[in-house]
């Protein structure tokens, strides 16, 4: 894109963080990208203290001039708004995509694929979870060794998909990666893999257990 702005909301707790995301990428202003991160994992985000809620927006800059006005607009009456210009917009987004908060731990880091509205209270039900999200609500970074409670939040709430991303071995070892399937979707699972690796060769057990 020609130029790219980012709008911001701080201080919003996080459904009502959620709740103005969805409401900017349900709008007519070309949204391209919403996330939230919390005030725990501000500063390896944006280098602040506050939880803030981000809306990007990209394209010429008449547009993006004016899709951000009408955004900041929009936005107001759920809390500060101030923006980041193109370049403080790339390194914030560059540290989203990379999971920036998260990449020097050695704890478990999970990848949730959610309903956005029901992010927060998946949160909430997750014992000492370290989190944001992406996607507008969607998609949730979890830092968590709990992977119980984490897949028992998300069938909790709506469903959605619980993937270990890294993990000590210990963890690996104990969890499954990839979020269960049903009995009868795990047969056929095991019976393709079974017709292509019948002598089981291929990364057995690297997917699910037993196949």
């Amino acid at each position: 894109p020609e130029t790219i702005e980012t709008v911001l909301l701080t201080g919003l707790n996080e459904a009502a963080a959620v709740s103005a995301m969805s409401l900017a990428m349900n709008s007519s202003h070309e949204v391209s990208a919403a996330a939230c991160v919390p005030a725990a994992q501000a500063a390896a985000i944006h280098g602040g203290s506050e939880a803030v809620a981000a809306i990007r927006i990209e394209g010429f800059v008449p547009s993006v001039a004016a899709r951000s006005a009408a955004l900041q607009e929009l936005l107001g009456g759920a809390g500060p708004v101030t923006t980041l210009d193109a370049e403080a917009s790339k390194t914030f987004w560059a540290s989203v995509r990379d999971v920036e908060p998260f990449v020097t731990s050695e704890q478990a880091l999970w990848r949730l694929s959610v309903t956005p509205s029901e992010a927060p209270a998946i949160v909430a039900d997750i014992p000492d979870a370290a989190v944001f999200y992406d996607w507008g609500g969607g998609l949730i970074w979890c830092q968590s060794e709990d992977g119980a409670a984490i897949r028992a939040a998300v069938a909790a709430h709506g469903g959605g998909h619980a993937t270990l991303i890294c993990a000590s071995d210990d963890v690996r070892r104990a969890t499954a990666v990839f979020e269960p399937q049903p009995k009868p979707l795990a047969a056929l699972s095991a019976r393709v893999k079974e017709s292509f690796d019948p002598r089981h060769i291929l990364n057995p057990g690297r997917m699910y257990e037993g196949v």
